[in-house]
């Protein structure tokens, strides 16, 4: 779960506060209620840490790698982005 909160971070120190990634927590939060109960919540880097732990993911169908890469790609992104702008802008 903590992989997925790169991206946050990221919208934190580019909008230096705290309104944006609460914001975008809560439209995450809801997402991730809503395909709580979908199969292809699977696919959903959010939903999908709840399925692999809970164990559901083998019965959506898609194959665990598939979801783990999502979540891993989503962190990745979420790191590279926070990691490029603090390089950029408050090494200065």
């Amino acid at each position: 779960m903590f992989l997925t909160v790169s991206p946050f971070v990221f919208v934190a120190m580019k909008t230096k506060g705290f309104v944006a990634p609460m914001i975008g927590s809560a439209v995450i939060v809801m997402g991730s209620a809503a395909l709580s109960n979908q199969e292809w919540g699977a696919l959903y880097p959010w939903t999908a840490t709840y399925f692999l732990v809970q164990g559901k993911l083998q019965s959506t169908g898609y194959p665990t790698l598939l979801s783990v890469s999502i979540i891993i790609l989503v962190s990745a992104v979420g790191f590279l982005m926070t990691f490029h702008h603090f390089k950029k802008e408050d090494l200065k």
